[in-house]
């Protein structure tokens, strides 16, 4: 649920962003 967010919000059309927000959200 909270990869959604963001997926949508934060890591829009960033693969940089995107690769980050997967990581953090990975950990979880």
């Amino acid at each position: 649920m909270t990869i959604f967010p963001c997926v949508s919000i934060q890591c829009a059309g960033s693969s940089i962003k995107k690769k980050v927000c997967s990581k953090l959200y990975a950990l979880e």
